[in-house]
């Protein structure tokens, strides 16, 4: 059922005149999920569907600065385990990024630069760079996200930046909030992405294409 409300509050919410598109639909599944998992089915039905509390309590502090202190001592063994999981990474992360850049560039009917996707490596190797010294994970472009900000009338780079600020906001601050999510809701937002980013195509490629294209197609 909360997959299924979500699914539709994304669908429809948008065409309201007016406050349709200044609302995310995604925020507003969300939150009718919660209102409604909170009080209709756990009170007045005693159903209940898994929250994020349940499956993993989402809790943490601001990051504290911590600079690598085996960089003096560390071996050639070391260094060579660094050095490969860096570049492997890194491959990894870049070609994940400019394809979903590319992605975005078609949902928007955007023409590509060759510029952008330079700029978007570049960003985010210093991004990593800097996560590094304060433990943090490297990481890199996300399709869901980007889509799900797209889907909700994202255009420009400020929206990335908002969505940043705001998962520290929920990680440090309003994480008693996200707690009270219910998966289901949560997987109906990651449905809404993928009907939105997925080539129908692919069927007639399927059809038609090479055995071994197919195959590889129904494996990924």
């Amino acid at each position: 059922v909360q997959v299924v409300l979500c699914m539709a509050v994304m669908k429809f919410f948008p065409k309201v005149p007016k406050i349709g598109k200044i609302i995310p639909a995604s925020l507003v599944g969300l939150l009718l999920g919660a209102l409604l998992e909170h009080t209709l089915f756990r009170m007045a039905f005693d159903v209940s569907t898994r929250t994020v509390k349940e499956t993993a309590i989402m809790k943490g502090s601001f990051p504290k600065f911590d600079w690598p202190n085996q960089f003096p001592t560390a071996s050639g063994d070391t260094w060579s385990v660094i050095i490969i999981y860096g570049i492997t990474l890194a491959a990894i992360g870049g070609v994940e990024s400019v394809l979903t850049l590319q992605a975005c560039n078609e949902i928007t009917d955007t023409v590509p630069k060759i510029s952008d996707s330079n700029q978007e490596l570049f960003a985010q190797g210093l991004a990593n760079l800097v996560s590094g010294l304060f433990q943090a994970m490297g990481g890199d472009a996300m399709i869901g996200q980007s889509t799900i900000n797209i889907m909700n009338g994202a255009r420009y780079r400020v929206s990335s930046t908002m969505s940043g600020i705001f998962m520290l906001l929920f990680v440090v601050v309003l994480d008693p909030f996200i707690n009270l999510l219910p998966i289901g809701t949560l997987t109906g937002v990651l449905f809404m992405v993928v009907l939105s980013t997925f080539q129908w195509k692919t069927f007639v490629i399927l059809r038609y294409g090479r055995l071994s294209d197919s195959v590889a197609i129904l494996l990924v």
